[in-house]
């Protein structure tokens, strides 16, 4: 039997097809066919009759050919339902998935807030927590699809998000979004920051007139996040705290640009040598 959707508030047919005539009694389970379960047990013709388990809610209904109707459905009555089917020398069992989807609206879900990771050493841990029960649940980066890959793991029926370990690229905005064959909601979004650098340095010279020395400038930028902070060296001799430097007086030399994060206090540098 394949599995059915219904609507919370409304009725579904529970049905098995024909019913063979070498059976003559059904039993329907609310899961497991155990005694506990049993909703009702219908005697088919030449016999009649039906005989309600401890599992029977006064919703349900013993149809033709060993149907089970249910009315006033809720969210509790999602699961299995389970049948078996007896005659002379014959038995029968036959499972079937019942998923009740809320009306209107889904309630949006949330997640845990997060905080500053390290490139390369943290793992990033997500949970979509939502009320709706079999919903399905998937992720956005920046709004757009999350797919899921070696470093980046779906687990508990994608409503845990692993990312390990987490790397620059991985920044941005996160949101998980649940929804069912009615309706769709996402969560608020989840920033995370990741915290990398400083890369190399890179230093670029300007000059307005190459003739002219006085004109030229030097440019230091680190790819880095918290944004780097800068110190200028001529010659081992600290002369600047800024991204970019004028060559007054200086024309000739080593000129270093130590790059430093100021969260980590990584440092990097790189050296240029003007003759």
């Amino acid at each position: 039997m394949n599995p059915s959707n219904a609507i919370e508030g409304q009725g579904i047919n529970l049905t098995i097809g024909s019913a063979s005539t070498a059976f003559i009694i059904c039993n329907w389970y609310r899961g497991a066919d155990s005694q506990k379960n049993l909703i009702v047990t219908v005697y088919l013709p030449p016999l009649s009759g039906n005989v309600f388990g401890s599992a029977y809610t006064g919703r349900e209904t013993a149809g033709p050919n060993c149907s089970l109707h249910i009315e006033n459905l809720n969210q509790d009555d999602s699961g299995t339902y389970t049948v078996t089917k007896d005659g002379p020398s014959v038995h029968g069992k036959g499972e079937l998935s019942v998923e009740v989807l809320a009306p209107g609206l889904l309630p949006k879900p949330s997640m845990s807030i997060v905080q500053l990771f390290r490139e390369n050493m943290d793992s990033v841990h997500l949970k979509c927590d939502t009320t709706v029960r079999f919903a399905n649940i998937s992720w956005l980066q920046n709004g757009k699809p999350l797919n899921a890959c070696r470093r980046i793991q779906l687990s508990n029926n994608n409503q845990t998000l692993t990312i390990q370990p987490v790397l620059r690229r991985d920044a941005g905005a996160y949101q998980c979004h649940i929804s069912n064959p009615l309706s769709g909601q996402r969560s608020d979004t989840t920033t995370i920051s990741v915290i990398y650098g400083p890369d190399a340095p890179v230093i670029k010279m300007t000059a307005k007139f190459l003739t002219q020395p006085s004109n030229r400038r030097l440019n230091c930028k680190a790819s880095s996040f918290p944004e780097a902070e800068y110190r200028w060296f001529h010659n081992g001799k600290e002369f600047s705290k800024n991204t970019e430097v004028l060559l007054k007086n200086i024309q000739s030399g080593t000129f270093t640009c130590q790059a430093t994060n100021p969260f980590t206090q990584r440092k990097e540098n790189t050296t240029l040598e003007i003759e």
